[in-house]
């Protein structure tokens, strides 16, 4: 009898531990990130990131938040109160699709711009599905 228990304890852990390739995979791909200066009409007046995103996912995405850091020539962290950004971006993407996206960085810069600055740790923290269902990754453990 208490064999049996065992056995049927080990057999559940396999069957309820074991996860498919899916839970792992990445929904998204973030390429081509770079700081640009200077104005981009509609856009920013005097910094912003651009990168490619790329819907990994079988679904339609509704909106996406994203977090990045922002650094200077010298590795410092660029910023007038933080280098962190934090946004979220509203444009459906469907599913197997890449999108350019650009961000404003003039709150976080602001006009005294004197040197290149680069980003870092930029990921997505949730991706909103036009389904209803949504991705998070709060702490950037999938950040390329």
């Amino acid at each position: 009898m208490k064999k049996n228990i065992i056995f049927g304890f080990i057999l559940s852990m396999l069957f309820f531990g074991c996860a498919t390739e899916a839970n792992f995979s990445k929904p998204y791909y973030i390429s081509n990130a770079q700081v640009s200066i200077g104005e981009n009409p509609g856009i920013c007046k005097f910094a912003c990131v651009s990168f490619n995103f790329y819907n990994n996912s079988e679904r339609k995405i509704k909106n996406v938040k994203f977090s990045a850091r922002i650094y200077d020539s010298e590795g410092e962290s660029a910023g007038l109160i933080t280098n962190g950004i934090k946004c979220m971006i509203e444009c459906p993407i469907e599913s197997k699709d890449e999108v350019p996206i650009t961000i404003s960085l003039d709150e976080i810069i602001g006009p005294e711009i004197d040197e290149s600055y680069s980003v870092d740790f930029l990921y997505a923290t949730e991706i909103e599905y036009d389904d209803g269902t949504s991705w998070a990754d709060p702490f950037g453990l999938y950040c390329n």
